[in-house]
């Protein structure tokens, strides 16, 4: 009863043609509760129906002048934007075909007249609280609606933003790496030139011999062939060392051939020809302990390359303000993983900043000796080739770095 009593503020349309119906049909709802339009036909009563916006039930009569019931009941369902409200067919006719018309157009009940008012009562009751279910349910849907459009604008935006900051980060990463070449190859000049200083000076030597041959008119064939061999181990000796500045370059110029399968044993016996002359101005000794075997792994030879040279040159400007100015190399097989560690023994690093030598732009060097990048370019490298690298270091005890490799297993 309580909830009849809620729904009695509910608006209600008749459309009867009959007075007698009309005014029965109108004082019983009323006395209900209900605030309640009777429209004489059905024509008036589409007209009533287009001018007000708050019905909340329909009940029409079938047999009308000028429009009747099905036609009223038609442009409900089929040329109005409320034709969720509930309609109830009141009628006498016993004409199945005309029921089944209705029902198909959308009529949702159907009361007999005479009409019993308990009947009546209760029917309007329960197809006016479908009514203000489905009102509510759609307002609930348009503001549920409402919010998604809003949640969807704001991933669409937060989506946009994530991917201007990929793009930024992926354009930052680039730059990093690009600059921390500049400063290997900045490095790599001066090595490289001592290395190629060295066979040239052998090339020339051998020069004066064959010129002191030709003045003396002494060119004998066994001595001109030993000179010759020379001058070819020479030549050699610095077409290998512009071919690997050139490899090297190509990845410095965003050349990379692309993954290749190469030996790693050879590429950290090579690395050395990049700090000759670095090395020897300051009196830094080298070890290299390394397998007899080849080492294969898979990846890029520039970027690992790149990588192994920023994790070495590091050892090496550690050592340099030390006595002991020792850099060691090593290589072994462990667990099915090739590892490589460099050691040095410089002073270390501080226990609280070794979980931030990864980070770009951070260094313990003196300032204008580093910015900072070639530990996270390294990092970076290895971590595309799915090598993990662990630093152990304690103040005053030197610095050890070891970078595990998946070995190279080849197809059976």
């Amino acid at each position: 009863m309580d909830d009849l009593k809620k729904l009695a503020k509910a608006k209600l349309l008749i459309a009867e043609d009959t007075p007698i119906q009309g005014k029965k049909l109108k004082f019983y709802l009323e006395k209900f509760g209900y605030e309640v339009d009777w429209a004489k036909d059905g024509k008036e009563a589409w007209e009533f129906f287009q001018k007000t916006e708050d019905y909340d039930l329909v009940i029409t009569d079938v047999q009308m002048p000028h429009m009747d019931g099905l036609e009223f009941l038609k442009h409900i369902k089929e040329h109005s934007d409320r034709k969720h409200i509930p309609v109830i067919v009141l009628t006498t006719l016993k004409d199945d075909e005309t029921l089944l018309t209705a029902l198909q157009i959308g009529a949702s009940e159907f009361l007999n007249k005479p009409f019993r008012p308990q009947e009546l009562r209760l029917r309007v009751a329960n197809l006016v609280s479908l009514s203000k279910f489905q009102e509510l349910m759609l307002d609930e849907n348009q503001e549920l609606s409402s919010q998604l459009l809003e949640k969807n604008r704001i991933l669409e935006n937060n989506f946009k933003d994530l991917n201007r900051a990929h793009d930024e980060l992926k354009e930052m990463k680039a730059q990093l790496i690009h600059s921390s070449k500049h400063s290997a190859l900045g490095v790599m000049g001066s090595g490289l030139a001592h290395e190629i200083n060295n066979p040239l000076a052998i090339i020339d030597g051998y020069n004066d011999r064959l010129e002191g041959f030709i003045q003396a008119n002494n060119l004998q064939q066994d001595q001109v062939l030993k000179v010759n061999t020379k001058i070819k181990k020479s030549t050699e000796r610095i077409r290998k060392i512009v071919l690997h500045l050139k490899e090297f370059a190509q990845g410095f110029n965003g050349e990379e051939t692309g993954e290749q399968i190469f030996d790693l044993r050879d590429m950290l016996e090579n690395i050395k020809v990049f700090f000759g002359g670095k090395i020897d101005d300051l009196g830094v000794k080298i070890f290299f302990d390394l397998p007899n075997e080849s080492v294969m792994i898979e990846g890029v030879p520039a970027s690992v390359e790149h990588a192994l040279f920023n994790i070495v040159h590091n050892a090496i400007d550690a050592v340099e303000k030390m006595d002991k100015r020792e850099v060691r190399i090593k290589l072994e097989l462990i667990g099915g993983q090739a590892e490589v560690s460099v050691e040095d023994t410089g002073k270390g690093i501080p226990e609280d900043l070794v979980n931030r030598i990864y980070d770009p732009f951070f260094t313990t060097k003196e300032i204008g000796r580093g910015v900072g990048l070639g530990l996270s370019v390294a990092r970076s490298y290895l971590e595309e080739h799915g090598a993990k690298i662990n630093c152990e270091s304690h103040s005053g005890t030197g610095t050890i770095f070891k970078i595990d490799f998946p070995i190279y297993k080849e197809a059976a």
